[in-house]
């Protein structure tokens, strides 16, 4: 058994002059043969313009002497013909992979256009213009919301009367109880509140991060129990202050491990869902190549079933035309028979020997009757010509 060739065509699909690539291109090649054409295949063409197609000797067949098919392309998109290449196919294409480019027309460029107000939406604006009532329209939103104010108003006096009011007044250490006041005076008023100052230091501000952790760890509002670092300028009285977090307690060792534990399994978890989403990404493009090779199937399918049918139309008519001919022949080969039949009976009955000898017999009394021809009585007498004499 031969062994079936291989063949596969790989290729880009480009506009002639910007040679830019041209994608969702409909490829299909052809095999161009004296009367009935193969379809090798179908292909689309990715965002790059590029595309491949491959098939095997079984594909196609010749009616000629060719071995290997003279492949042409035809290239739509939307249904509607771009470009085909019958007219200069790839004679006795070889097996094995052939590289090639494919050439579209240009894309014609977008129309550019202004854009034109129509008469009729003039006429509508004028209209809405006219006839709309925007005084209307203010004084409606001003009554509205005027009675929306009336009602909250009464409902806030309505609730404030069910309440007991106290005056507020501000907790804690107050800002001038310590900033302007002397160390001194300043740590009591902060020990009035339960504020404990732990230390005085130099106030020395700068582009540093010691300014900018003091800074962050100015308090909003002291409480009992708080730490504070006094800070003084150069006369000695505190200039700024601030709240001392406490120690940070060491960390437990199993909860380091247990929380390092928790963190390597996140990242094995991570790992595994990063794995898992690239085998969706390449199920989902398996499953769009499956779809797209299906598509292609079943066009090729088509092609070919319909190719089928009008090959199975045009044997029908042959066979119809050769039945004639069949009835035809029948016919003459009776009439011949006839005449050969009709020739032999007259051979038998009329020997060569006979017909020569009655052709002889008829000779003889042709000379007799010809001997035996009577002799008229009477003449016939020639009238004397006469013969004017001269004046």
């Amino acid at each position: 058994m031969a062994e079936v060739q291989r063949y596969e065509i790989l290729g880009r699909v480009v506009e002639q002059r910007s040679r830019r690539p041209v994608g969702n291109v409909r490829l299909e090649a052809w095999d161009r043969d004296t009367r009935f054409h193969d379809m090798l295949g179908i292909s689309f063409t990715d965002d790059e313009g590029r595309f491949s197609l491959a098939f095997d000797g079984e594909t196609f067949g010749d009616y000629g002497g060719d071995h290997h098919p003279d492949v042409f392309f035809k290239l739509l998109r939307d249904g509607r013909l771009l470009q085909t290449t019958f007219d200069r196919p790839r004679q006795n294409l070889q097996p094995g992979t052939t590289r090639l480019e494919l050439e579209v027309p240009d894309a014609a460029p977008p129309k550019v256009g202004k854009d034109y107000v129509r008469t009729a939406q003039v006429l509508t604006g004028l209209r809405f213009w006219r006839e709309s009532d925007f005084r209307g329209v203010y004084n409606e939103g001003r009554d509205k919301s005027r009675l929306l104010g009336k009602v909250l108003l009464s409902a806030a006096g309505r609730t404030l009367e069910d309440f007991e009011l106290k005056p507020l007044r501000p907790q804690g250490a107050r800002t001038h109880d310590v900033v302007g006041r002397d160390p001194q005076t300043a740590r009591t008023n902060l020990a009035r509140n339960g504020v404990e100052v732990e230390e005085v230091v130099a106030y020395r501000p700068g582009a540093d991060a010691a300014t900018v952790q003091s800074l962050t760890a100015f308090p909003l509002m002291l409480k009992a129990k708080d730490r504070v670092r006094l800070y003084t300028d150069e006369s000695g009285m505190v200039r700024y202050y601030a709240v001392v977090r406490p120690p940070a307690a060491p960390a437990d060792a199993a909860a380091v491990q247990s929380i390092a534990a928790d963190v390597q399994d996140l990242k094995a978890e991570r790992q595994q869902a990063a794995q898992m989403e690239a085998e969706v990404a390449q199920l989902k493009a398996l499953h769009e190549q499956a779809a797209r090779e299906a598509a292609t199937r079943e066009e090729t399918i088509k092609a070919q079933a319909e190719e089928l049918a009008r090959v199975k139309a045009e044997l029908a008519a042959a066979q119809n035309q050769a039945a004639q001919k069949n009835l035809q022949i029948e016919k003459l080969r009776s009439d011949v028979t006839t005449m050969q039949n009709a020739h032999q009976d007259f051979s038998q009955r009329f020997a060569p020997e006979r017909l020569v000898q009655m052709e002889r017999e008829m000779k003889r009394l042709a000379e007799k009757l010809q001997d035996r021809a009577p002799v008229p009585a009477n003449p016939p007498v020639q009238p004397p010509v006469r013969r004017r004499k001269p004046k």
